[in-house]
């Protein structure tokens, strides 16, 4: 295996070993201390219940509330899309946990400072497309909230410089300073042709998240 392919597997979240299992490494050892991730959101999209012109209708739903891991019957390549993602989501969430647990076991013993994650995904669209399985809205998500004291914020990307409105919720316990609308960073929207333009932090959630963890990860302990 050539260098640049190494580096490639080792910087993967979804393969065993390499960076997956040295943050968990740095989860008990008390020194990962944030963790910020915006995890593919394509096989929850809600642009999968908008049927295109183009042959087939484009990409389909591949996920039900009644099948939220993933309807049956789904095609190899789709079943990978949507465990890879599954698995992208919940490792980052499972070192917060870890991190978590690791830090009340050893109250008394040791001072462990809380670490910070955020989670960025698509705000839950369940008041016009209902049927899209939004992380924010399963279970899972619930109960993580309610156990560990987390927080979302939703907001329209079209305020921190995008060109589409984007509706997005940002969660976990690493709050950001959001802009009033009428305040913000608007520009004009502008149809996006491209989906890849839409996976992309507008510029001014960049700097935001920077900020805050320059401040608030950073900064004085």
């Amino acid at each position: 295996m050539k260098r640049d392919q190494e580096g490639e597997s080792y910087h993967n979240m979804l393969v065993d070993g390499g960076v997956y299992s040295s943050l968990l490494r740095a989860v008990i050892d008390g020194t990962l201390m944030g963790l910020v991730m915006g995890p593919n959101c394509r096989t929850r999209s809600v642009l999968r219940h908008y049927p295109l012109d183009v042959p087939g209708g484009g990409p389909k739903p591949l996920r039900t509330w009644q099948e939220p891991w993933g309807k049956d019957g789904l095609e190899k390549a789709e079943r990978d899309k949507v465990r890879e993602d599954d698995v992208m989501m919940w490792r980052g969430i499972f070192l917060f946990i870890v991190s978590e647990e690791v830090r009340k076991a050893t109250i008394g013993k040791e001072e462990r400072r809380r670490m910070r994650i955020g989670i960025e995904q698509p705000a839950d669209p369940k008041n016009y497309k209902p049927e899209v399985v939004s992380f924010w809205s399963t279970q899972e998500w619930r109960r993580l909230r309610e156990m560990y004291g987390l927080e979302e914020q939703t907001f329209k990307q079209s305020v921190w410089q995008r060109r589409a409105t984007k509706p997005t919720t940002f969660g976990g316990n690493l709050a950001l300073k959001l802009p009033e609308e009428e305040i913000g960073f608007y520009v004009k929207k502008e149809p996006i042709k491209d989906s890849k333009m839409l996976s992309r932090w507008a510029p001014g959630i960049m700097k935001e998240v920077a900020m805050r963890i320059h401040t608030e990860i950073l900064g004085p302990r």
